[in-house]
């Protein structure tokens, strides 16, 4: 049996499946690393890690988060389409407010750039090329259209 926790599944579709070919030019990939996690804190730690419904870690989940990470992605993206951050865990309730702040500044401004980067290509790669067709169509019709000077 095949087991594959729901984002690990939804991010192996997306990438593999769904565009195979072109996951190169179409897909980026954002990694938060959360430094010194502390599990004694399990209203704050359930927010950030994949725990059971005992309340204990999901062992499961986390070594199927861990492969797609660290072994699929680096196969499927080059490390130009993947993105590290790290936060630190502020003991015992969650996140530093301040380095989460930082995080999140960041985070928008790799966004950002990174699917403007994304658009600008395939712009170039599949719009530009359609209008340099259409252009010499119609330079051709124009040509083709007069009569023939003997």
């Amino acid at each position: 049996m095949d087991v594959h926790a729901v984002t690990e599944r939804e991010v192996r579709r997306a990438i593999r499946d769904k565009c195979p070919t072109s996951a190169e030019r179409h897909c980026l990939a954002y990694v938060r690393h959360i430094d010194d996690v502390n599990l004694s804190d399990v209203r704050a730690v359930r927010n950030f890690v994949d725990m059971t419904s005992e309340n204990d870690v999901d062992v499961e989940a986390g070594r199927l988060l861990s492969e797609l990470r660290d072994y699929l992605l680096p196969t499927l993206l080059s490390t130009d389409n993947v993105q590290h951050f790290t936060v630190q865990w502020k003991s015992p309730s969650g996140l530093d407010v301040f380095s989460h702040d930082d995080y999140l500044n960041s985070f928008c401004n790799t966004f950002f750039s990174s699917v403007a980067c994304c658009i600008y290509f395939c712009m170039v790669f599949h719009y530009f090329p359609t209008i340099h067709v259409h252009s010499c169509l119609k330079v051709l019709k124009t040509i083709l259209s007069r009569k023939k000077i003997s």
